[in-house]
């Protein structure tokens, strides 16, 4: 069984206030969508301090999305607890909790930034191991996944790049060809990804719409497929 999981961590290199305002309100369009197509989960990441507008507040998303969804789970990955107030951070989760109707899990991190724990005061030489495990690759689909990388490629770069600067890991990627052949972001035509989902090679689909300030346009397109195409296609599993 195949699973689908879409992902937001809503980086938007260089936008404007209104580019960020829409980035978020398609976010929320798109969260409403995969709810009505069956997908398994919707997961969102944390950093801080981050010029290019990583999420900062999780859970003010995580609301959001539980207040626009009907049954999709919602998973927050990772939670940097230590920059948390315990007692804070027990309360707000209680509320979403209410307010999600129990669907918004997560998945607790230490983080791997000094300059967040620098931030926030937080002791850095103090916290454990960085937590994070590798990342399964990212998934886009596309009908013509050659026109896709020329055309957009540089979106997922930047993603790249940028865990690249934070964490030193990943690959060496410096060009967007580099990147494709390196395979942590996967573009498929459909046939090809129901072919890798049928296979086993793919069991969880994780698609990043907007990733790196992808416009819209290619996000849905991917997006679309992947729920109206692969997914009936192979079975993808409806959550309860």
């Amino acid at each position: 069984m195949t699973h689908f999981v879409t992902r937001y961590d809503f980086r938007g290199p260089g936008f404007s206030s209104d580019e960020r305002r829409r980035l978020f309100e398609v976010a929320l369009e798109q969260a409403t969508y995969v709810d009505a197509k069956g997908h398994t989960a919707i997961t969102l990441s944390e950093h801080h301090g981050s010029d290019d507008g990583y999420l900062p507040s999780p859970l003010l998303v995580a609301s959001a999305f539980a207040a626009r969804t009907r049954r999709i789970p919602i998973s927050i990955a990772a939670l940097v607890v230590n920059l948390y107030d315990p007692l804070r951070l027990a309360e707000d989760i209680a509320v979403l909790d209410h307010l999600s109707g129990g669907r918004v899990t997560y998945t607790v991190g230490l983080g791997y930034r000094p300059e967040e724990y620098a931030l926030f005061g937080r002791p850095w030489k103090t916290r454990t191991r960085d937590l994070e495990a590798s990342i399964a690759a990212t998934v886009f689909c596309a009908a013509d996944p050659d026109a896709f990388w020329a055309k957009h490629g540089h979106h997922l770069l930047a993603d790249a790049l940028a865990y690249r600067a934070w964490i030193g890991e990943r690959d060496s990627s410096a060009t967007v060809d580099e990147l494709r052949a390196a395979g942590r972001y996967q573009v498929s035509a459909p046939e090809d990804l129901i072919s890798s989902c049928r296979s086993g090679e793919i069991r969880v689909v994780t698609s990043h719409p907007l990733c790196g300030g992808m416009p819209e346009e290619p996000a849905w397109e991917s997006l679309r497929l992947i729920s109206e195409v692969v997914r009936p296609a192979v079975g993808g599993r409806c959550g309860a």
